[in-house]
Order: C-alpha cells, then sequence, then structure tokens
C-alpha cells in the first residue's frame, strides 16, 4: 500500500526503461512509455492511458515510476535520440517528446554538459564555451555569437542550457584552470582582477 500511495488518477508516470517483464504481460507496451493513470483498482493495481493503446495497461505500482507532466503551453521538441517519432500531423507520443527552455536573443548559454555532440558538429566550440543567443529560427536551432567566432555558431536549443550573464561592473578573473586566454593576456596576469565596463555579442571589456 504505501508504494501505491504515491500515486492518484490523473498523475503522469513513466514505465520503467529497465522492465523487461510484467505481472499483467506487456502485450505492445514499450518500456520508457509514458502515460497517465486512468484508475486505481481494488487491489492497488493500476489502469495507464497510453496514446498508442485503445484500451488503458494493467500494472503494478512498482513497474512504473513518476515523471514531470506536460502543460498546454509548454514548449517542447522531438528528443534528439529518437530516430522515427510514432505519430505525424501535430499528434504525438509524449515519450517521445522532451520540454524546451523558453530563450531569447540575448540570453547566455552553453552547451549541456549532457549533449555528446550538437546538431551540428563542435567546430571550435567546446564545453566550457560561453555565448550570447543571437538568434532563433522557427525550426528549433538559434545561433550563438562567441567572442572568438566571426559568425554566430548554429546549433538546436535542446543543445543548450542557460548560464548566469555577466553584468557590468562585475568583478571578473581568468579562471585558474587557463594557462593561456584565447585573446591573449594583454600585460594582465591570473592574479588580476578588473571590472566589466561593456558587453555585446561579440566580447566583454
Amino acid at each position: 500500500m504505501e508504494r501505491v500511495e504515491e500515486f492518484k488518477v490523473g498523475d503522469w508516470v513513466h514505465i520503467r526503461p529497465t522492465l523487461t517483464t510484467a505481472k499483467h504481460g506487456l502485450g505492445s507496451v514499450t518500456p520508457g512509455s509514458i502515460g497517465i493513470v486512468y484508475c486505481i483498482r481494488p487491489d492497488s493495481s493500476l489502469l495507464l492511458e497510453l496514446s498508442y493503446l485503445p484500451s488503458p495497461w494493467h500494472c503494478e505500482p512498482e513497474e512504473v515510476e513518476p515523471v514531470i507532466p506536460f502543460r498546454i503551453g509548454d514548449r517542447v521538441c522531438v528528443k534528439r535520440s529518437v530516430a522515427e517519432p510514432r505519430y505525424m500531423h501535430g499528434v504525438a507520443d509524449p515519450s517521445d517528446m522532451e520540454k524546451v527552455e523558453d530563450f531569447k536573443v540575448g540570453d547566455w548559454v552553453r552547451v549541456k554538459a549532457s549533449v555528446p555532440s550538437p546538431k551540428y558538429g563542435w567546430e571550435d566550440i567546446t564545453r566550457n564555451s560561453v555565448g550570447i543567443i543571437h538568434s532563433l529560427e522557427e525550426d528549433g536551432d538559434m545561433g550563438v555569437a562567441f567572442c572568438f567566432r566571426s559568425k554566430p555558431f548554429s546549433c538546436s536549443v535542446t543543445d543548450v542550457e542557460k548560464v548566469p550573464p555577466f553584468e557590468l561592473g562585475q568583478e571578473i578573473h581568468v579562471m585558474s584552470s587557463i594557462t593561456q586566454p584565447r585573446l591573449g593576456w594583454s600585460n594582465e596576469s591570473a592574479a588580476t582582477v578588473g571590472k566589466i565596463v561593456r558587453i555585446d555579442m561579440q566580447y566583454l571589456a
């Protein structure tokens, strides 16, 4: 009973990806699918609504786990790991989708640690590179300006995450892990502390 009390009708749940067998049978259910609790039966088992099944799937509480639900108005995209979405033409299986941060031009970003490679490759960008969003496209791509590039770096909105922005007047110094700044030392040293007096799409000054 203790495990079942975590769930109520309407909860969004995730069928455990490691599930290989189920007490009441898997049938055509795909482990990793996301569904909604339709009913809690008298024996404490669950009935789940899944987008691709004509009737609810019967399962045990320990075969699923809670997930954060999608909401109307959320910005979403197909997961990079999905080769072919289950549905087309504006309808989606929630298991194929992921939420996208609400970015705007001017946001400071870097590539997520969880991304093996950005959509169009790394080029001269590294995981430590921090840039400013220069443009946002309707297809989910964006251009990011970096101080060491002459043109914006193209990537997907799912490749990056926001980072705290630098601000005018903020005191900064070169990171201890940097042996040679990209633009040189300019007669300064690793011990030098300075204040930001200007920020634009190209660099800090």
